[in-house]
C-alpha cells in the first residue's frame, strides 16, 4: 500500500501524543504552572511538525503546525474532523490556508482520561505530491496498458521479492480468467503452460533470473485450451544490487494464428520437399564456388551414395564431364542459356545422356545454381 509507512508514522506519533496527553493532564491537575509558562510535554505538542488537534470538552487544541497549514479555515477543518470515525484512518481532500485544496491522510484516535473525559485526536499528513505521483502513475499504466492492446500484447509484471504478479485484464482474456479474478501468483501462469512445454518454460525462466540470457522470449501451448491456443511469452530482469532479480516485467501475445499459419507452411514445405526428394529426375543446388549444397536421392544414388556435400564436379565425374559441367553454368550463369544436353557417368563409369534444365537462384548474398536432370527415352 502506497500510504502503509505513513499510517505506521502516525500511528506512532498518536501514540506518543495520548501519552502526552495524560502527562497534560497529570501536570494540570498537580502542579498548575503559571499563566503564558508550558510544560515540556506542552513544548513537544506545539513543536512536532504535523498538524495535529485534539478535541476536550468540546474545545478543539491544536499546535503551531495545524494552525500554519488551516490558518483562517480552522473551523471548516475542525467540522470536517468532527465527522470523522473515532478510530481509523481516513482520505480526504482538505482546503489549505494557500487556498489549495490537498489530498489528507488522517488518522483519527479517542481514548478517555482517569476522570472519564473523552479526548478525540487527529493527526494530519498531506499527501497531496504521493496521491498525485500515484494517480499520474496509474493513468500511465493505463495508456501503457492500453498502447498494448492495440498492439495485442498483455502486460504482466513480478514482484520477485514478495513473489506477487500484476497481471493486465488483457492478460487475464488471452489465458482464459475472467476480469474480477484476483490472481497475484506466478503459478496463475505456469499452471496454464501445456505439460509438453514445461520443462522448457522452466528452463529457459530460471536461466533469464540467473542472468545466462539477456531476454526472455518463450513460445508455449496453453494447457486444456479448445482449440488449442498458443502464446508467446517476453520478458526482463530487473537486477538489484546483489545481482539478483528483484523485478521483472513482460508481455503476453495470442500467437495462435501465427503458430496455425506456421504449420501450414511447414507442411506445404514437407509436402514439396517429399515431392523433390521422390522425382525420378536428378536434381541439384550448387553455391557460387561450384559446391554441391543438395542432391536429391535420385542423384544421390545415381553417383552410387558416395560422399557429396561441399564437393564440386572434379570430386564426382571424370575431368572432360566436370569440364563440361562447368562450361554449363557459365552459360546458363552468364548468358541465360538453360537447356543443355550432356552425358553423365553414373557409378558404374556408364555414360547416361540428360538434358540439362537449369536456372539461378537468388539467395542472400549469393546466386545459386539449380538445375534438373531428365534421363533420355531408351
Amino acid at each position: 500500500m502506497v500510504y502503509a509507512p505513513l499510517v505506521a508514522l502516525i500511528v506512532i506519533l498518536l501514540f506518543l501524543l495520548i501519552v502526552l496527553a495524560f502527562r497534560l493532564q497529570k501536570l494540570q491537575n498537580n502542579a498548575p504552572h503559571e499563566r503564558g509558562e508550558r510544560s515540556t510535554e506542552e513544548e513537544i505538542f506545539f513543536a512536532i511538525a504535523l498538524p495535529i488537534a485534539f478535541k476536550k470538552e468540546q474545545q478543539w487544541h491544536y499546535n503551531k503546525a495545524f494552525k500554519i497549514a488551516f490558518g483562517e479555515l480552522l473551523k471548516p477543518t475542525f467540522e470536517t474532523l468532527d465527522t470523522l470515525p473515532r478510530n481509523g484512518t481516513t482520505l480526504l481532500d482538505l482546503m489549505y490556508d494557500n487556498a489549495i485544496q490537498k489530498a489528507t491522510l488522517i488518522h483519527s484516535s479517542n481514548f478517555f482520561n482517569r476522570y472519564n473525559t473523552e479526548i478525540f485526536i487527529c493527526a494530519l499528513h498531506d499527501v497531496h505530491a504521493l496521491h498525485t505521483r500515484k494517480t499520474l502513475l496509474l493513468k500511465q499504466k493505463e495508456q501503457c496498458e492500453l498502447a498494448l492492446e492495440s498492439c495485442d500484447e498483455a502486460l504482466w509484471d513480478w514482484d520477485t521479492k514478495s513473489d506477487t504478479l500484476f497481471y493486465s485484464t488483457k492478460w487475464k482474456k488471452i489465458m482464459g480468467y475472467e476480469p474480477h479474478e484476483e490472481i497475484d501468483t506466478l503459478n496463475a501462469w505456469l499452471n496454464l503452460v501445456d505439460t509438453k512445454d514445461m520443462a522448457r518454460v522452466n528452463e529457459a525462466l530460471r536461466a533469464h533470473l540467473d542472468g545466462k540470457s539477456t531476454f526472455f522470449c518463450i513460445e508455449h501451448r496453453v494447457r486444456n485450451s479448445e482449440p488449442l491456443r498458443w502464446v508467446m511469452v517476453r520478458g526482463k530482469a530487473i537486477v538489484g544490487a546483489h545481482n539478483e532479480a528483484i523485478r521483472m516485467i513482460g508481455t503476453l501475445r495470442d500467437v495462435t494464428h501465427q503458430k496455425a499459419e506456421e504449420l501450414k507452411e511447414k507442411k506445404t514445405s514437407l509436402r514439396f520437399s517429399g515431392f523433390i526428394e521422390n522425382l525420378p529426375f536428378l536434381g541439384f543446388i550448387k553455391n557460387s564456388q561450384g559446391e554441391y549444397l543438395y542432391l536429391n536421392p535420385a542423384f544421390q544414388k545415381f553417383i552410387g551414395f558416395k560422399a557429396w556435400k561441399n564437393k564440386t564436379d572434379p570430386f564426382l565425374f571424370n575431368e572432360a564431364t566436370a569440364e563440361a559441367l562447368e562450361e554449363i553454368e557459365r552459360l546458363c550463369r552468364y548468358e541465360g542459356l538453360c537447356s543443355h544436353t550432356i552425358s553423365l557417368t553414373n557409378e558404374h563409369n556408364h555414360p547416361t545422356p540428360f538434358t540439362l534444365h537449369c536456372f539461378m537462384q537468388d539467395e542472400s548474398e549469393e546466386r545459386l545454381f539449380c538445375g534438373i536432370y531428365i534421363k533420355h527415352a531408351s
